[in-house]
């Protein structure tokens, strides 16, 4: 457990320097490291924190050590009875929650109870590094919040101009018994026109029959006239005159020429 811990010491240590860090990145330090993360010994804690805390400023180390499962167990450390576990644990777990994944994962297992409780430290390294993990970790819920309502919103309005559409589309549509009663107006207005139009037709052929009795009584009184004239003009010989019949005219003595 000793030999661990200088080692995680030493990398801690080595871990400074950027190309120093790459190398052991390199060799594989971070699942060496994931794997020491469930012990329950203090000495080795306090070291191996430091170590992760180091590592996790080199590319995506602090995504690898969120896959490796490092996360949860390093949370636990924080309850521990020793100052120095919690100032290492806090620094790790704000490097740690740098990547969203990990925010999550600390989330889980109530890592913000533990944090709070550290900002109340006379440590000034320990609050800071408490604070700002509670930071990183408010920062994701309120974008993940504000997603969560934009969605909504689209959602609500997509909602309300489907409704809008579909209360169109029914008022263009008419029922069957609208359609019925419809029918029914259309079939009683033929009803009611039908004898208005037996009726103009009987007038009008009454009109016509009056018309053409007038005609023939006309014709019938020209035909009597011209009858009653012819017959009283005829001379003694027994001829008629047929100037008289084609004109009829008003008859009078002087016209008629007495007989030799």
């Amino acid at each position: 457990m000793e030999v661990l811990a200088a080692v995680c010491a030493a990398v801690s240590k080595i871990a400074e320097d950027e190309e120093n860090l790459a190398v052991i990145t390199d060799h594989g330090v971070v699942p060496l490291l994931s794997r020491l993360t469930h012990t329950k010994d203090d000495r080795l804690r306090c070291p191996l924190t430091d170590a992760i805390a180091k590592c996790c400023t080199w590319g995506t180390n602090r995504i690898d050590f969120g896959r490796a499962g490092a996360v949860i167990p390093i949370v636990r450390y924080l309850k521990s009875s020793d100052p120095n576990v919690h100032r290492s644990t806090a620094k790790a777990l704000f490097q740690l929650s740098r990547d969203p994944n990990n925010c999550v994962s600390m989330h889980q297992v109530n890592v913000v109870k533990y944090l709070l409780q550290m900002v109340g430290s006379s440590d000034p390294e320990l609050q800071t590094a408490s604070a700002g993990c509670i930071s990183n970790i408010r920062r994701l819920a309120l974008a993940n919040e504000k997603v969560h309502l934009k969605k909504l919103h689209e959602k609500v309005k997509f909602n309300g101009v489907k409704n809008s559409t579909v209360k169109k589309s029914s008022k263009n549509k008419t029922s069957p018994n609208h359609h019925h009663h419809q029918h029914q107006q259309h079939y009683r207005q033929q009803e009611n026109q039908e004898p208005q139009q037996n009726h103009s037709h009987e007038e009008t052929d009454f009109n016509e029959k009056s018309i053409v009795s007038d005609d023939h009584i006309s014709n019938l009184d020209d035909t009597a006239v011209r009858t009653t004239l012819s017959d009283a003009i005829e001379t003694p010989s027994g001829e008629v005159n047929n100037s008289l019949k084609a004109s009829p005219q008003i008859v009078t003595d002087s016209n008629i020429s007495s007989p030799k």
